[in-house]
């Protein structure tokens, strides 16, 4: 089983944990208590971290996850950084493109996958 094709379920769990919280009992109070998790840290390698992301790693030509350095010409040093928000904006490019070679071709330049990825609202800030 591929890590996306639970990424609804688990992505929905945590947001329940981070907004709602869960009610538990405390043994040592002997009473009901409101549990409150946000996510404040992921580890994972530089490959499961891509895919997590929906960043095509190493093979694409914005090779970075963390920014927009392109292989051919700018160093990570001086690029934009890449957000949620520029990723969701370059997967619903993707998405728009008419033929399964231009979603390859936008693919491969903006460096993301077109992939169902529940996470990727929550985790794209974590990894910075």
């Amino acid at each position: 089983m591929d890590v996306l094709d639970m990424t609804e379920c688990v992505a929905q769990q945590l947001q329940q944990l981070e907004l709602d919280g869960l009610i538990v009992y405390d043994s040592f109070y002997k009473e009901t208590v409101l549990v409150i998790a946000p996510l404040l840290c992921v580890i994972c390698d530089n490959p499961r971290a891509s895919q997590l992301l929906n960043h095509l790693g190493g093979s694409a030509k914005k090779f970075c996850r963390f920014c927009m350095a392109d292989r051919d010409t700018t160093p990570c040093s001086v690029c934009e950084e890449r957000t949620r928000d520029i990723s969701l904006q370059q997967i619903q490019e993707i998405q728009s493109q008419r033929t399964e070679k231009a979603k390859s071709d936008k693919s491969t330049e903006v460096g993301l996958r077109d992939v169902p990825n529940s996470l990727l609202h929550i985790l794209a800030d974590l990894f910075k």
